[in-house]
């Protein structure tokens, strides 16, 4: 309008009298708005003899706009003619008065005229003047601003925004903006920088056919076939993959992409290691799962390759729907891997607690492992078959040989002990009596039936927490090994015994409970001790947990949730993730404690525990069950009585020989065997003399301030050449040390940089990863990972020069990054369509 009106002003500084025909009849709007000073505005509307007697006549000296919707009539009709030709005439058309007012030259006259239906929207027009005027000189073209504001956007896209922003549009179903596109007379220019840009050709384009059409390509790419478009459709791939906010659409167009293309079927055709870093379809993931799965069942694929593929597998878009899959698959990988290499021998009983807690054990975490990740993934029939071995050879190779062995090692033992080994009785006197004597605060935390393996992982994740060392021993549960007598023996005694019903009593006091422990260990301990729930604990604020330790120096916490649910018929099933609650919660307790100024931690058991995912057959029962009429308690793994005839099946002990004081008799089956009882769960069972009942953790805690625990080193291993001859090409790294609690995992970004001649800036030139390195492989050949690099569009401008492969690392509690390690290649590459 203001250049409107400056034309005006100019005409009427020449004429009283100015006339305005519209002849289009598309400037009403115009003339309504159009305000000038000192001139009445008035319209040709069949009255040109009264306009000519009140603008000649009553008002000769005002000022006049004379405006009429239409055409000038010819002037032969025209009454009004003798006054125009004496006075002036306003002539414009809506196309000049835009082109005016967005600042464009009268030569954009045609273009504007050719895009007239996005321009006849005064809203788009303003947004257009914003942004060209800010824009023109940076030599963006006025479509892309068009396009731009053609999608809603308020700042100018890049066409590949514009792309990912139409195919969200056509993967929900919609057509709003292609619509717009193409009624403004943009489609054209769209699909023109497509082509140029990825290499996209179609006589009848549309947003389909180029997502097709990009996933035909990528897809060749991939295998270094030859493709149909440009390398850098794969950079565009990945970041449209990799977008949270276009993740809908990419997964959307992948499921059609991949039925109409044929991909279940052509990928029979080609090798697992040319697979292995593709996720352009959910289908490749099925299809190496599925590989892996054959591999694992066959015994082909070894727990060091399988993590090492599984490694690369992690970054794929469709790791997560899989991830419990693919954990499935690489922990039994380890599982057959490691049983292949533990050959138990009778020995003597401590080198075989030794042996269990340094390496068997490993066993039973795998298998849990297995077992909680298979029934996660909702694939158990896929996983079938897998599952099936590795119940079978757990069952069989493991628990029962390992068991069966150590039972004849404990048969000629005439005492409940070990020499070597600490006995749970000895738990207060041999860890927690010293820090008592000290005065220095300690909690301990007690966990129902937190076997040995549990305590190895929940080790590994504190000393990943900063500022966090632990240090892990076995020690023995008395028997049986079930919860009252474990519980009772980690309190500060003299004597236990165990009543005909089997409660337990500690120095002549009942000790079941926690309210029963709290009030023995101040009994014993002058008031300066206390017995508390975890979830009691956990619901106290820092302050609160503060003033209960000031207190009570010594506090026991008692947690619950592994034999709580092991210990149901209906719910043993679920017992593994049990465990992984119990592990997330024992964390939590760690880190709330820590906080509290708690430096010194005791997580320990009062038994662990037996568990078999399969239905259990008659051989797992006793050969020969115990009389019951002379039995006073029984569970599936131990029975108490007087004078209870002996049975071949199980092993008798009397109390003495247990440590324990009173007469009765303790009836524990051998090896791994259960007492037949109604009603009870067989699968979750304790109370016996099984490794894995009676091998229990202290796991000591320390939180030692301003202790570091090092990171993992990597290294890039160079190849036979230091050239770049494709556009694209893969780096081995290696990680020095296996993450343990010596050293923690580590976190790096990847990618090929370039340095600009002019700035000296580094320039990205291909695409980027974020590697995290925390590989437990003790053989160093398995933690030799290779990493695919893609080059960009920009890599062409750096042929023929030094390029640089940069490893950085985040500074921790910043979003700025610091290089870590660099290796240094030649960009030799031929880039004729920058293809492949």
């Amino acid at each position: 309008m203001n250049q409107l009106s400056a034309a005006l002003t100019k005409l009427f500084d020449q004429h009283r009298i100015v006339f305005w025909y519209d002849a289009n009849r598309e400037l009403r709007t115009e003339f309504n708005e159009v305000w000038l000073p000192g001139v009445e505005k008035l319209e040709i509307n069949h009255n040109e003899f009264w306009l000519k007697q009140h603008i000649l006549r009553e008002k000769k000296h005002q000022k006049f706009l004379i405006y009429h919707d239409g055409p000038q009539p010819i002037d032969e009709d025209n009454w009004l003619l003798d006054v125009i030709l004496a006075q002036g005439q306003f002539k414009a058309d809506q196309i000049s008065l835009w082109l005016s007012d967005m600042g464009l030259t009268p030569y954009d006259w045609d273009f504007v005229q050719a895009h007239e239906a996005f321009f006849k929207r005064e809203g788009y027009r303003a947004e257009f003047k914003v942004l060209w005027s800010t824009q023109a000189q940076h030599g963006i073209s006025k479509e892309r601003v068009m396009l731009s504001i053609s999608l809603d956007s308020k700042t100018i896209l890049a066409l590949e925004e514009m792309i990912t922003i139409l195919l969200a549009e056509a993967a929900a179903g919609e057509g709003l903006f292609i619509n717009r596109i193409e009624s403004f007379g943009l489609a054209d220019y769209l699909w023109k920088q497509t082509e140029r840009a990825w290499g996209y050709h179609s006589d009848q384009p549309t947003i389909k056919d180029f997502a097709v059409s990009l996933f035909k390509a990528c897809y060749a790419l991939e295998l270094n076939q030859q493709a149909l478009m440009k390398a850098d459709a794969l950079n565009f791939m990945q970041r449209w993959k990799d977008s949270m906010a276009y993740a809908g659409s990419f997964a959307f167009f992948s499921s059609l992409s991949e039925g109409i293309l044929g991909i279940k079927n052509d990928l029979n055709h080609h090798d697992l290691s040319a697979l292995i870093e593709m996720d352009l379809f959910e289908e490749v993931d099925r299809h190496i799962i599925k590989a892996l799965v054959a591999q694992v069942n066959n015994r082909t694929l070894s727990g060091g390759d399988a993590n090492n593929l599984i490694w690369r597998r992690r970054k794929s878009h469709w790791y997560e729907p899989f991830k419990d899959v693919y954990l499935t698959i690489q922990n039994a990988a380890q599982f057959f891997s490691l049983l292949g290499q533990i050959q138990p021998e009778s020995a003597d009983p401590a080198g075989m607690v030794l042996s269990y807690s340094k390496t068997w054990s490993h066993i039973d975490r795998l298998y849990r492992k297995v077992i909680f990740h298979a029934k996660q993934s909702g694939q158990i029939s896929l996983l079938q078959e897998l599952l099936n071995q590795v119940e079978s050879q757990y069952g069989s190779r493991f628990v029962l040989a390992v068991n069966d062995i150590w039972q004849q090692a404990i048969n000629p033992l005439t005492k409940w002990e070990i020499a070597g080994i600490r006995r749970q009785d000895q738990f207060y006197d041999t860890w927690v009596k010293p820090f008592v004597q000290q005065k220095t605060r300690l909690v301990v935390l007690i966990s129902d039936a937190f076997r040995y393996e549990i305590a190895q992982e929940l080790g590994e994740m504190i000393e990943g927490l900063k500022g966090f060392e632990t240090t892990l021993e076995p020690m023995l549960t008395l028997l049986p090994s079930y919860t009252q007598l474990g519980m009772a023996a980690l309190l500060p005694h003299d004597k236990l015994e165990i009543k005909a019903d089997g409660a337990v009593l500690v120095d002549g006091k009942p000790s079941n409970g926690v309210e029963n422990r709290d009030k023995l260990l101040k009994t014993r301990l002058d008031q300066k001790a206390a017995a508390i729930r975890a979830e009691a604990l956990l619901g106290l604020n820092r302050d609160e947990m503060r003033d209960l330790l000031k207190e009570n120096p010594l506090l026991y916490v008692y947690h619950n949730h592994i034999d709580a649910v092991g210990d149901k018929r209906e719910s043993e099933h679920a017992v593994f993730n049990a465990v992984e609650k119990t592990i997330q919660d024992l964390v939590t307790l760690t880190k709330r404690l820590a906080n509290a100024a708690v430096s010194h931690i005791l997580i320990t058991a009062d038994h662990g525990f037996l568990y078999q995912d399969r239905i259990l057959e008659e051989s797992d029962f006793a050969g020969q069950d115990i009389k019951s009429d002379v039995v006073t308690y029984k569970t599936r793994r131990f029975a108490l009585g007087h004078q209870v005839q002996e049975s071949s099946s199980a092993t008798r002990y009397m109390a003495a020989q247990i440590g324990l004081n009173g007469d009765l008799e303790i009836h524990i089956p051998k090896s791994i065997n259960r007492f037949r009882l109604q009603g009870a769960g067989s699968r979750f069972v304790h109370g016996g003399s099984a490794l894995q009942e009676v091998v229990i953790p202290v796991l000591k805690i320390h939180k030692a301030e301003g202790r570091e625990t090092p990171h993992v080193n990597v290294e890039i291993i160079r190849g036979t050449t230091n050239n770049i001859t494709s556009g694209q090409f893969s780096v081995t790294f290696f990680q020095k040390e296996a993450v343990s609690g010596e050293h923690l995992p580590r976190e790096l970004r990847a990618g090929l940089y370039a340095q600009d001649k002019d700035t000296s800036n580094l320039i990205l030139i291909s695409d980027q990863h974020t590697l995290t390195f925390d590989l437990i492989s003790e053989n160093a050949q398995e933690r030799e990972v290779k990493r695919r690099f893609i080059l960009n569009n920009l890599a062409e401008q750096f042929n023929n020069q030094e390029v640089t492969l940069l490893l950085d690392m985040q500074e921790t509690g910043t979003t700025h990054f610091k290089e870590y390690k660099k290796a240094q290649y030649q960009l030799r590459k031929s880039f004729a369509d920058f293809d492949f």
